[in-house]
């Protein structure tokens, strides 16, 4: 069957649109992701509490379909001299589906921010020997600008009641588009069970910088 030039242009046509098609859809999906990053950094701004956590655990809390705050207990054991350390961290994640050939759907994530907490005590005295809470950005196309956080009032330990002070965060991420400004009010409680408590409450309403 001869294939005439009238045929051949249509044939080129429909490809063109086809590829412009699939390139339209390639930007959305990134416009959608950004989207949903920004809007779930929003939503971090307004704070999280966790569950009591023992050593090891970590709790999910999802902000939106590509977003979610991560928290964990990384550790609470004695070291050589006896005294307890205690650490744990708030993370603000992004992730996204990934299809690959030959494997089932999985997600990477992405953590973007990263506020840890670590206290060193005397586990007889209760007395606070360190402690102290600092953000840091998680990937590459982070940076951390600026932030400040405010020392604790008591020297002691008294469980069940909060070690609190203020952290302000000044940062941004490149590959989601994100610049945010945190004000928190930053918690950490202890119970005698040996299971601990983070938290972070905004001091005031979030905003976003340029």
């Amino acid at each position: 069957m001869k294939i005439s030039k009238k045929h051949v242009v249509f044939g080129l046509l429909i490809l063109v649109l086809l590829w412009a098609g699939f390139q339209w859809l390639a930007h959305r999906q990134g416009t959608s992701d950004e989207y949903s990053a920004s809007q779930g950094a929003l939503l971090y701004g307004n704070g999280v509490s966790s569950e009591s956590l023992m050593a090891g655990q970590e709790e999910n809390v999802f902000l939106n379909e590509r977003t979610k705050i991560r928290i964990a207990c990384t550790q609470n054991d004695l070291d050589e001299q006896q005294n307890r350390w205690v650490k744990g961290n708030i993370a603000f994640v992004v992730y996204e589906p990934v299809q690959q050939q030959r494997a089932p759907k999985c997600e990477m994530e992405y953590t973007v921010l990263r506020t840890d907490f670590c206290l060193q005590y005397q586990p007889d005295t209760l007395e606070i020997l360190s402690f102290s809470v600092t953000s840091e950005s998680g990937t590459p196309r982070g940076e951390l600008l600026e932030q400040t956080t405010d020392p604790i009032a008591s020297n002691y330990i008294a469980y069940d009641t909060p070690l609190q002070g203020e952290h302000s965060v000044q940062f941004i991420n490149y590959q989601w588009g994100i610049g945010m400004v945190y004000h928190w009010r930053y918690e950490m409680i202890l119970h005698e069970d040996g299971t601990v408590k983070f938290s972070l409450f905004p001091c005031e309403d979030e905003k976003t910088f340029q």
